[in-house]
């Protein structure tokens, strides 16, 4: 009996702390119209509106330089010619030049601008952008078009990793 009574009284008290927390529980959610003694305080900015000197990210920031040099900082321009063995041939002229692509994905930047004459590319013009695995990019582009090929050092190698080509012809 004695074991009997020990079980009882664990038992009794398990169920008189589970009560004693659904009760605690109850009464510490918030009823409807209800409101807590401290107020959270959000960002009283209108969201969708022009702020007076907007910072990158707000509505109406401009970038400062819309416009990059071809020749400089890692951007060449020229006639495609072919995608092979994870790299990118480009003809300007006489000089054949051969990039490697980036290993995951290259961004495309379809643009309204005329590259064949270009010496400077104006993202202001860039219509769309998308991304391509560097297998699946000989197939994107028309032999002999005209692009401007962006690259920079990623672990010791010059990697081509965006392609602006002409709006008309981004079929991706």
């Amino acid at each position: 009996m004695d074991k009997y009574l020990k079980v009882f009284i664990i038992l009794a008290g398990v169920v008189g702390l589970s009560l004693l927390g659904f009760y605690l529980f109850s009464q510490s959610r918030l009823k409807p119209g209800q409101s807590t003694p401290e107020q959270i305080k959000f960002d009283e900015k209108p969201v969708g509106e022009f702020v007076e000197n907007p910072e990158k990210g707000d509505l109406g920031y401009q970038e400062p330089q819309t416009k990059i040099e071809i020749g400089t900082q890692g951007v060449t321009k020229g006639a495609f010619e072919k995608v092979e063995d994870g790299n990118i041939f480009l003809r300007a002229g006489d000089t054949l030049t051969q990039l490697p692509l980036t290993i995951d994905e290259v961004a495309f930047n379809c643009t309204t601008q005329d590259l064949s004459s270009a010496t400077e590319l104006d993202f202001n013009l860039v219509t769309k952008v998308q991304v391509s695995t560097p297998a699946e990019l000989g197939n994107l582009i028309p032999a002999n078009e005209n692009l401007v090929v962006f690259a920079q050092d990623v672990e010791g190698v010059i990697r081509a990793h965006t392609i602006a080509m002409d709006a008309s012809k981004c079929a991706l």
